[in-house]
């Protein structure tokens, strides 16, 4: 039975992202957890630009500890990884099963029930302006 008091407000505008093999390449794991963090996955950076130009806040949540989390903010200020927060910690697990779960690899990461009032549509070139393009190159 559900709670009629437990609703999702519609204005809920934070989004968490996982940082390793989501924003970053994987190259820590629960077996090697080195504090290296890989190289940015421009796909992903840029799914992240188009939720922050829609109005949405990003949280960068990761297992990694909390002695990582400068590197982390180091990392995503270095290769323009947009968020408003970063969270280390969260329950090391072999697999996440969540209501609210969207697949890393979906063309767009707004969530397909916003109503996008406050959703400007952004083409890849207006992120190619930006620099965030596939090759990382930034247009001329």
């Amino acid at each position: 039975m559900s709670n009629p008091d437990y609703r999702l407000n519609e204005d809920m505008l934070w989004i968490a992202v996982d940082l390793d093999n989501t924003l970053a390449e994987g190259i820590w794991t629960p077996v090697n957890p080195t504090p290296e963090i890989g190289p940015p996955i421009k796909a992903n950076v840029n799914k992240c630009w188009q939720l922050v130009y829609a109005g949405f806040k990003i949280v960068i949540h990761t297992s990694r500890g909390w002695t990582d989390y400068e590197r982390i903010e180091k990392w995503a200020i270095k290769n323009s990884i947009p968020f408003s927060l970063i969270v280390c910690g969260k329950l090391l697990a072999r697999a996440y099963i969540d209501d609210r779960n969207l697949d890393v690899n979906r063309f767009s990461w707004i969530p397909e029930d916003y109503d996008g009032h406050r959703i400007q549509r952004i083409s890849i070139a207006a992120l190619a302006e930006r620099g965030n393009t596939e090759t990382g190159s930034k247009a001329d």
